[in-house]
Order: C-alpha cells, then sequence, then structure tokens
C-alpha cells in the first residue's frame, strides 16, 4: 500500500497575510491621484455656493452637464496641460470609469464644455476657490502661518502680515478678442493679486482687461487689510486716495516714487554712512544715499494725501547684479532705511506666484474665447495652484512646486497614495547596464562582425 505525503504548504499563513495587507492598504489608493487633488474639495463647499446662487437667481445650469463634472474638467486641463476642447474630453472619455469614481462626475463632449465655458456664471468658480481657502484656514492654519512656502526673500524680522500686489498681463488674441482689445492690434487680460508672502496664497484676486489703469483696482487689493498689516506694492499702483486711506487704517505701506511727484523736504533724517566706510570692496547693499520726511507740494495731490511719509534714495543690486540708484516711500516713521528696501525687495516673490501661474500651469494656452471662458479658466488655474499647495503640505514635500507638478502629472490615472509617489521621489538607483546579449544569429560560414 502506497503511503500518502502532505507536503506542509503554508497556505493559511499566506492568504492571512493578504487579507492583512488589504486592511492595511490606504482608502486613498482606491482613487486615481487626480481624484485624490480633488477630493480635497469638501462637498458642502460647493452645495453652498450652488445653494447662494440659486437663491441670487444667477443661472449655473449648463445643459446635462454637472457643476462637479465642470470643476473636475477643468482642473485635469490644468494638470495635463492640455491646450484644446479636444484634449480634455478626449483624456477623460479614455477614462470614464476612474472619472465616474470621483464623485461620480462624467466626461464632457466639446460642445457641451464649450457651452458650459461660456455660459456658466463664473461667481460659481470664484465662491468655491473663497470657500475652499475659508475651509483650509480652519482645519489646517499651520498651512498659513508655519508650513506654507513663504518667500526665501522675506525678512524675518517682521512677524507681520505682508502683502505683495501687482499684475500680470497675458497675451491674447485680437482678432477673436474684442472685449480685451487696449490697443488697434493688441488684446489682452489682467490678473491683479494680492499675494500673502508667508503662505504664499492669493488674498485677493481681480480679472479684467488690460484697459484699465492698475491704480484704479487699490481699494479692491486691499479693502480687507487689517491694521499692523504690510502692503508692498509697484509704483504703477500709487494712489495717494487709497494710499490715505491705508494709513488712517493702520496699514504700512511700501512703494517706488513716480518720476513726476514733487515733494519737499520737511526733516532730513540720519543717514546710515556705515556702507560707504567700509574699507573692502565688496559692499553691503542696499546702500542708502538718503533718508527724509516730505510732504507733497502740488494742490491736487496734497489735498489727497496731506500727511508726511519717508523718502529713501538707496544704491541696490538689480536682477542682473548691475548697480542702480532707487527711491522708495514709505508711511513708516520708525523702520530703518534698509528695512525698507528689504521690505520692497522681498514684492519680488509675486513675479515667482506669476511664473507658477502661467508657465508651470500653462495659463497661457486658452480653450476658449469668451470673457466667461478665459475668466473659467484663470480661476480654475488658481483652484489648482492651492490644491497643489495644499497636497504638497500634506504629503511633507520640500522640493519646489515645478517638481511637485511635474511628479503629479505622470502619475494623474496612477491608482497610488500621493504620500507613498511623494516618498519614492528620488530613490531611484543606478542599475549597471545589462551585458550585450548575441543579437546576431548563429550562422556558419558569415561573418557579422563585417556586416555590422
Amino acid at each position: 500500500m502506497t503511503k500518502m505525503v502532505f507536503w506542509n504548504c503554508p497556505i493559511t499563513t499566506h492568504n492571512r497575510g493578504v487579507k492583512k495587507q488589504k486592511q492595511n492598504q490606504n482608502t486613498t489608493e482606491r482613487l486615481t491621484v487626480l481624484g485624490q487633488f480633488c477630493k480635497l474639495i469638501p462637498k458642502y463647499c460647493l452645495a453652498n455656493v450652488c445653494a447662494e446662487l440659486n437663491k441670487e437667481g444667477i443661472k449655473i445650469a449648463a445643459r446635462a452637464f454637472s457643476v462637479w463634472s465642470h470643476i473636475v474638467s477643468m482642473i485635469y486641463c490644468h494638470m495635463a496641460h492640455c491646450i484644446s476642447l479636444n484634449d480634455i474630453c478626449d483624456g477623460l472619455q479614455n477614462f470614464k470609469g476612474n472619472l465616474n469614481n470621483i464623485r461620480n462626475a462624467t466626461a464632457p463632449h466639446r460642445n457641451t464644455l464649450s457651452h458650459a465655458n461660456r455660459t456658466r456664471d463664473i461667481a460659481l468658480i470664484k465662491n468655491l476657490f473663497w470657500k475652499t481657502v475659508e475651509y483650509y484656514q480652519q482645519t489646517h492654519p499651520n498651512f498659513f502661518t508655519q508650513g506654507g512656502r513663504s518667500y526665501f526673500r522675506l525678512p524675518r524680522r517682521f512677524k507681520r502680515a505682508i502683502r505683495a500686489i501687482d499684475s500680470t498681463t497675458i497675451e491674447l488674441i485680437a482678432k477673436c478678442m474684442d472685449w480685451a482689445k487696449h490697443r488697434k492690434h493688441k488684446a489682452a487680460a489682467k490678473v491683479h493679486v494680492a499675494l500673502d508672502l508667508i503662505s504664499f496664497i492669493p488674498i485677493r484676486v481681480v480679472t479684467d482687461s488690460a484697459n484699465h489703469h492698475d491704480g484704479s483696482y487699490m481699494s479692491e487689493l486691499c479693502g480687507n487689510m487689517k491694521p499692523g498689516d504690510i502692503a508692498v506694492m509697484d509704483r504703477a499702483y500709487v494712489d495717494y486716495v487709497q494710499l490715505n486711506t491705508l494709513t488712517e487704517k493702520g496699514v504700512f505701506w511700501v512703494t517706488r516714487s513716480k518720476s513726476n511727484m514733487k515733494v519737499k523736504v520737511i526733516r532730513s533724517r540720519v543717514n546710515d554712512s556705515r556702507n560707504e566706510a567700509r574699507k573692502d570692496k565688496k559692499a553691503h547693499y542696499p546702500i542708502i544715499l538718503s533718508d527724509d520726511e516730505v510732504e507733497l507740494t502740488g494742490k491736487v495731490s496734497y489735498a489727497r494725501y496731506p500727511k508726511r511719509f519717508r523718502h529713501v534714495v538707496a544704491k541696490v543690486l538689480d536682477s542682473n547684479g548691475v548697480e542702480i540708484t532707487v527711491s522708495f516711500l514709505s508711511n513708516n516713521m520708525e523702520w530703518a532705511a534698509s528695512s525698507i528696501c528689504d521690505l520692497y525687495r522681498c514684492r519680488w516673490g509675486i513675479e515667482t506666484f506669476f511664473k507658477e501661474i502661467k508657465q508651470t500651469l500653462q495659463i497661457r494656452t486658452f480653450v476658449g474665447f469668451s470673457r466667461n471662458a478665459i475668466e473659467w479658466q484663470i480661476w480654475s488655474a488658481l483652484l489648482t495652484y492651492l490644491l497643489m499647495r495644499i497636497m504638497a503640505f500634506l504629503s511633507n514635500w520640500k522640493r519646489d512646486f515645478k517638481h511637485f507638478f511635474t511628479l503629479m502629472k505622470g502619475a494623474l490615472w496612477a491608482k497610488r497614495s500621493v504620500n507613498l509617489i511623494v516618498s519614492r521621489y528620488g530613490t531611484a538607483e543606478e542599475t549597471p547596464p545589462p551585458e550585450e546579449a548575441q543579437l546576431t544569429p548563429d550562422l556558419p560560414g558569415i561573418n557579422w562582425a563585417m556586416l555590422i
């Protein structure tokens, strides 16, 4: 009689291990990377925005295309660098199943998406952006105070809120966009931003055509500033009425003087001549040339701003390392003259923000011609930027924004946790190339080396 031998196979142990792996599996891995970014938008925020707009009688319906599907489509447009409506629709049509897992979002048709961008009110995406900012200010306050990516040139001795105010011009096609014409053969839109340099998140945003002067938007950009805050702006925003309003509110401002400004010196402060007395050849910039308390002399200008302010003239280095002489203005009488120069230098941080919006997210390529479609793409880019920054903060990303965006773009439809993707960034090791295999057939009588 033959004995039956049973092999001791660890089947039970293997099954238990599989169960443990399924139990320990992160739930976010069931969603794609795009879905994980979209889920950062709270459900109730979008519901509250739609309810408020419906009460005001604002139309938000666009055929059978839902609001959530529209927002997801525009986020995908920026994260995938889509350059046309066909790119957006075809890319989403190829992943209908994964797209449906993102709160039942659906892939649009070309005409449907074009109609939604043209007719759906821009207040929807605007209010959703500010609601999302408000939500994360309450739930993750460290992101806006300590965890945000502050500008590296920001003077650390200032413990106040510092806002950089500037605008960027987006060139458009004059033949197709008559609403944006500001010259005979040129059309452009402008995005005016008040950027918090500590969190690097916009606090106020105004989008309009390039027909109007920058100073006319000063009241909108500085409307919610509190006493003690610091506003750093370009001289294009110098409006004496608005500067006087900021001074009365207790807000400090720093800007540059215009070439046609006429002032009289009331008191000359002590100049910091330590830089000029240095014996070494390398000068320590900024080099303060004069520091005066002045008043405006023109009748109209003095009536608009009758108070004293600081007028500092200093030598600084431009972006090319060339020494130039610049005159600065400020309403603070206690700061050192070098602090005023350093504050204005940190205004360059808003140019870095514009570069990330226009080049990294490629906001220069538009998928519509109407004003509503252009604004939808601009505000959806700001919303995508906010989600990218929040995800980078939650995943403990330590590198710059461009590398994080490139990493997420390459894994957009991957069902992996963003934390796992970030943890594996930069861990790829160089493997030696494999030995050359014999690719030529072994046929007698033929010298393959001579033929190759």
